[in-house]
Protein backbone atom coordinates (compact mmCIF):
# COMPACT_ATOMS: atom_id res chain seq x y z
CA UNK A 1 0.00 0.00 0.00
CA UNK A 2 1.11 3.28 -0.99
CA UNK A 3 1.24 5.56 2.85
CA UNK A 4 0.70 8.48 0.21
CA UNK A 5 -3.05 8.16 -0.09
CA UNK A 6 -3.88 9.61 3.22
CA UNK A 7 -2.23 12.91 1.30
CA UNK A 8 -4.67 14.27 0.07
CA UNK A 9 -3.89 16.71 -2.64
CA UNK A 10 -5.07 19.60 -0.15
CA UNK A 11 -2.04 18.85 2.04
CA UNK A 12 0.25 20.04 -0.36
CA UNK A 13 -1.55 21.83 -2.63
CA UNK A 14 -0.56 25.40 -0.83
CA UNK A 15 3.26 24.71 -1.48
CA UNK A 16 3.03 24.16 -5.45
CA UNK A 17 5.34 27.24 -6.99
CA UNK A 18 4.63 29.01 -3.22
CA UNK A 19 7.50 30.69 -1.53
CA UNK A 20 6.23 28.83 1.76
CA UNK A 21 8.43 28.06 4.12
CA UNK A 22 8.74 24.09 3.92
CA UNK A 23 10.12 22.08 6.54
CA UNK A 24 11.09 18.62 5.43
CA UNK A 25 12.84 16.15 7.16
CA UNK A 26 14.91 13.44 5.16
CA UNK A 27 16.98 10.53 5.49
CA UNK A 28 18.56 7.73 3.75
CA UNK A 29 19.57 4.34 4.86
CA UNK A 30 19.40 2.28 1.31
CA UNK A 31 22.98 1.49 1.40
CA UNK A 32 26.39 1.68 3.00
CA UNK A 33 25.32 4.71 5.40
CA UNK A 34 23.15 6.68 6.93
CA UNK A 35 22.23 9.85 6.89
CA UNK A 36 19.33 12.49 7.75
CA UNK A 37 18.65 16.15 7.31
CA UNK A 38 15.99 19.15 8.56
CA UNK A 39 15.85 21.44 5.72
CA UNK A 40 13.68 25.06 6.68
CA UNK A 41 12.47 27.12 4.60
CA UNK A 42 15.41 26.82 1.78
CA UNK A 43 18.45 26.11 3.32
CA UNK A 44 19.95 23.00 5.54
CA UNK A 45 19.48 23.69 9.55
CA UNK A 46 21.00 20.04 10.54
CA UNK A 47 22.39 17.44 8.64
CA UNK A 48 24.14 14.04 10.27
CA UNK A 49 25.85 11.34 8.03
CA UNK A 50 28.02 8.21 8.80
CA UNK A 51 29.17 5.80 6.98
CA UNK A 52 28.22 2.17 8.00
CA UNK A 53 27.53 -1.28 6.40
CA UNK A 54 24.97 -2.37 8.91
CA UNK A 55 23.44 -1.03 12.35
CA UNK A 56 21.43 1.89 10.30
CA UNK A 57 18.50 0.50 12.28
CA UNK A 58 19.93 1.60 15.51
CA UNK A 59 21.55 4.55 14.29
CA UNK A 60 18.54 6.33 12.33
CA UNK A 61 16.37 7.56 15.23
CA UNK A 62 19.27 8.67 17.25
CA UNK A 63 20.64 10.70 14.41
CA UNK A 64 17.08 11.90 13.80
CA UNK A 65 16.99 13.43 17.73
CA UNK A 66 20.05 15.14 17.56
CA UNK A 67 19.37 17.07 14.10
CA UNK A 68 16.12 18.70 16.34
CA UNK A 69 17.98 19.65 19.39
CA UNK A 70 20.61 21.06 16.61
CA UNK A 71 17.88 23.18 14.54
CA UNK A 72 16.05 25.36 17.50
CA UNK A 73 14.02 27.11 14.64
CA UNK A 74 11.69 24.20 14.97
CA UNK A 75 10.30 24.44 18.33
CA UNK A 76 7.47 22.05 18.60
CA UNK A 77 9.96 19.39 16.93
CA UNK A 78 7.73 17.07 14.41
CA UNK A 79 4.38 19.02 14.91
CA UNK A 80 6.62 21.61 12.56
CA UNK A 81 7.08 19.09 10.01
CA UNK A 82 5.37 19.40 6.43
CA UNK A 83 6.78 16.43 4.68
CA UNK A 84 8.97 13.23 5.06
CA UNK A 85 11.43 12.63 2.21
CA UNK A 86 12.96 8.78 2.46
CA UNK A 87 14.99 6.68 -0.11
CA UNK A 88 13.36 4.05 -1.42
CA UNK A 89 16.16 1.97 -3.02
CA UNK A 90 17.38 0.35 -5.11
CA UNK A 91 19.77 -0.73 -2.29
CA UNK A 92 20.24 -3.03 0.31
CA UNK A 93 17.08 -5.16 1.38
CA UNK A 94 17.22 -4.15 4.91
CA UNK A 95 18.22 -0.56 3.97
CA UNK A 96 15.07 -0.19 2.09
CA UNK A 97 13.13 -1.24 4.58
CA UNK A 98 14.36 0.63 7.46
CA UNK A 99 14.03 3.63 5.83
CA UNK A 100 10.67 3.09 4.77
CA UNK A 101 9.31 1.80 7.79
CA UNK A 102 10.89 4.91 9.71
CA UNK A 103 9.34 7.20 7.31
CA UNK A 104 5.68 5.60 7.78
CA UNK A 105 5.91 5.34 11.15
CA UNK A 106 6.72 9.34 11.34
CA UNK A 107 4.16 10.66 8.82
CA UNK A 108 1.32 8.38 9.62
CA UNK A 109 0.01 10.12 12.80
CA UNK A 110 1.02 13.45 11.22
CA UNK A 111 -1.15 12.87 8.05
CA UNK A 112 2.41 13.93 6.21
CA UNK A 113 3.02 12.81 2.58
CA UNK A 114 6.12 11.31 2.42
CA UNK A 115 9.04 12.08 -0.57
CA UNK A 116 9.77 8.88 -2.27
CA UNK A 117 13.22 9.24 -3.92
CA UNK A 118 15.11 6.76 -5.63
CA UNK A 119 19.01 6.45 -4.51
CA UNK A 120 19.70 7.08 -8.71
CA UNK A 121 17.95 10.23 -8.34
CA UNK A 122 19.64 11.24 -5.38
CA UNK A 123 23.00 10.63 -6.22
CA UNK A 124 22.20 12.09 -10.12
CA UNK A 125 20.97 15.29 -8.37
CA UNK A 126 24.10 15.63 -6.31
CA UNK A 127 26.11 15.17 -9.38
CA UNK A 128 27.85 18.12 -10.93
CA UNK A 129 27.09 19.13 -14.05
CA UNK A 130 28.35 17.74 -17.16
CA UNK A 131 28.47 18.01 -20.74
CA UNK A 132 28.02 14.43 -21.67
CA UNK A 133 24.90 12.06 -21.12
CA UNK A 134 25.65 10.36 -17.20
CA UNK A 135 25.36 6.99 -16.45
CA UNK A 136 24.60 6.45 -12.85
CA UNK A 137 26.12 2.84 -11.51
CA UNK A 138 25.43 2.13 -7.89
CA UNK A 139 27.44 -0.96 -6.30
CA UNK A 140 25.42 -4.18 -5.62
CA UNK A 141 28.36 -6.12 -4.35
CA UNK A 142 27.70 -8.94 -6.92
CA UNK A 143 28.53 -9.06 -11.13
CA UNK A 144 25.86 -6.42 -12.05
CA UNK A 145 25.29 -2.79 -11.01
CA UNK A 146 22.18 -0.33 -9.77
CA UNK A 147 22.26 1.98 -13.00
CA UNK A 148 20.03 4.42 -15.01
CA UNK A 149 21.63 6.79 -18.04
CA UNK A 150 20.14 10.73 -18.22
CA UNK A 151 20.87 12.15 -21.55
CA UNK A 152 22.52 15.88 -22.22
CA UNK A 153 19.34 17.49 -20.85
CA UNK A 154 19.36 15.53 -17.55
CA UNK A 155 16.13 13.68 -18.71
CA UNK A 156 16.25 9.59 -17.92
CA UNK A 157 16.81 7.65 -20.82
CA UNK A 158 16.08 4.44 -19.31
CA UNK A 159 14.33 2.62 -16.11
CA UNK A 160 16.22 1.59 -13.06
CA UNK A 161 17.34 -1.69 -13.97
CA UNK A 162 20.46 -4.30 -12.44
CA UNK A 163 22.36 -4.89 -15.19
CA UNK A 164 26.12 -6.38 -16.00
CA UNK A 165 28.55 -4.53 -17.51
CA UNK A 166 27.68 -6.80 -20.92
CA UNK A 167 24.21 -5.77 -20.52
CA UNK A 168 24.94 -1.77 -19.84
CA UNK A 169 26.73 -1.85 -23.46
CA UNK A 170 23.58 -2.69 -24.91
CA UNK A 171 21.62 0.78 -23.61
CA UNK A 172 24.71 3.16 -24.23
CA UNK A 173 25.59 5.88 -26.87
CA UNK A 174 27.73 5.79 -29.06
CA UNK A 175 29.56 9.01 -27.60
CA UNK A 176 31.86 9.12 -24.64
CA UNK A 177 29.63 9.14 -20.99
CA UNK A 178 30.16 10.19 -17.95
CA UNK A 179 29.99 7.78 -14.51
CA UNK A 180 28.80 8.67 -11.47
CA UNK A 181 28.45 6.59 -8.21
CA UNK A 182 29.91 3.97 -5.72
CA UNK A 183 30.13 1.19 -8.98
CA UNK A 184 30.96 4.02 -11.40
CA UNK A 185 35.48 3.19 -11.32
CA UNK A 186 34.38 -0.92 -11.07
CA UNK A 187 31.82 -0.07 -14.38
CA UNK A 188 33.79 2.11 -16.34
CA UNK A 189 36.90 -0.64 -15.89
CA UNK A 190 34.43 -3.09 -17.08
CA UNK A 191 33.37 -1.43 -20.13
CA UNK A 192 36.94 -0.18 -21.44
CA UNK A 193 37.63 -4.39 -21.02
CA UNK A 194 34.29 -4.78 -22.89
CA UNK A 195 35.09 -2.13 -26.12
CA UNK A 196 32.31 0.09 -24.79
CA UNK A 197 32.45 4.03 -25.72
CA UNK A 198 35.35 6.15 -23.76
CA UNK A 199 34.03 6.66 -20.31
CA UNK A 200 35.27 8.76 -16.84
CA UNK A 201 34.36 7.92 -13.75
CA UNK A 202 33.86 11.49 -11.49
CA UNK A 203 33.53 10.02 -8.22
CA UNK A 204 31.81 7.50 -6.02
CA UNK A 205 28.88 9.71 -4.84
CA UNK A 206 26.46 8.03 -2.84
CA UNK A 207 23.13 9.61 -0.98
CA UNK A 208 23.45 11.86 1.05
CA UNK A 209 20.33 13.50 2.92
CA UNK A 210 21.66 17.28 3.20
CA UNK A 211 22.36 16.92 -0.47
CA UNK A 212 19.28 15.87 -1.55
CA UNK A 213 16.67 17.01 0.76
CA UNK A 214 16.61 19.95 -2.16
CA UNK A 215 15.56 18.04 -4.33
CA UNK A 216 12.31 16.42 -2.05
CA UNK A 217 11.95 20.34 -1.53
CA UNK A 218 11.32 21.01 -5.00
CA UNK A 219 9.40 17.57 -5.79
CA UNK A 220 6.98 18.80 -2.96
CA UNK A 221 6.71 22.12 -4.35
CA UNK A 222 5.62 20.91 -7.77
CA UNK A 223 3.32 18.31 -6.18
CA UNK A 224 5.40 15.71 -7.24
CA UNK A 225 5.73 13.01 -4.31
CA UNK A 226 7.19 10.00 -6.40
CA UNK A 227 6.17 6.38 -5.06
CA UNK A 228 6.62 5.87 -1.68
CA UNK A 229 7.00 2.16 -2.44
CA UNK A 230 10.42 -0.01 -2.52
CA UNK A 231 12.38 -0.26 -5.08
CA UNK A 232 14.28 -3.59 -5.18
CA UNK A 233 14.77 -4.17 -8.71
CA UNK A 234 15.80 -7.90 -7.63
CA UNK A 235 14.92 -10.69 -5.13
CA UNK A 236 17.01 -10.40 -2.09
CA UNK A 237 19.90 -12.47 -1.44
CA UNK A 238 18.07 -15.08 0.89
CA UNK A 239 19.51 -18.84 1.38
CA UNK A 240 16.77 -21.10 2.72
CA UNK A 241 18.33 -23.68 4.93
CA UNK A 242 18.52 -27.20 3.41
CA UNK A 243 15.97 -29.58 4.16
CA UNK A 244 16.63 -33.02 5.51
Amino acid sequence: MNPNIWASPDIYEGFLNSDKSIKILAFDTAANACSAALWVAGDVVAARHEVMVRGQAEALAPMIADLFEEAPVLRDGFAELDAISVTVGPGTFTGVRIGLAMARALALPRQLPIIGLTTIDAVHWQSPTVKTPLLVALETKRDDFYIQLFDHAGTAAMAPSALTAEQVLAHLPSEPVTLVGDGAERLALALAEAGGPNSQSIGSIMPIAGEFVSLAAERLQNGVLGDAEPLYLRSPSVTLPATK
